[in-house]
């Protein structure tokens, strides 16, 4: 998800909560609310999170996303794979196909944490 998504829904229920406080005397019961409606809203985004799309270079398989850059490479020796993330090694794995599952896991569990869920 891009930064400017998760701006989006931030303005979004900063103004929900704006509206809300105008509307309820009770601050506290809108804080709530305000952090409820916030909290799903995170949670939603990541749900929708899609899979990374893969682009081919010479040598490796490169995905460019908001929470880093990963790469798949594959090694001469043992016919493994080597997950990458800003060129840090990660993992090795004896498929593609594992490499990029593991790939897609590290990059939601990134993305998660970036959203603070």
């Amino acid at each position: 998800m891009k930064t400017e998504t998760i701006d989006k829904l931030c303005a979004s229920y900063m103004e929900d909560a704006r509206a809300l406080k105008r509307k309820f005397p009770n601050r506290e019961f809108v804080l709530r609310k305000v952090e409820y409606a916030y909290k799903a809203g995170l949670e939603d985004a990541y749900k929708g999170i899609k899979k990374m799309s893969w682009e081919t270079t010479d040598y490796a398989l490169i995905s460019v996303t908001f929470v880093g850059e990963f790469s798949i490479l594959p090694l001469l020796k043992g016919g493994l794979f080597e997950v990458r993330c800003d060129g840090a090694p990660l993992a090795r794995r004896c498929s593609l196909s594992k490499a990029k599952e593991f790939a897609n896991n590290v990059y939601k569990q990134k993305v998660k944490k970036r959203l603070g869920l």
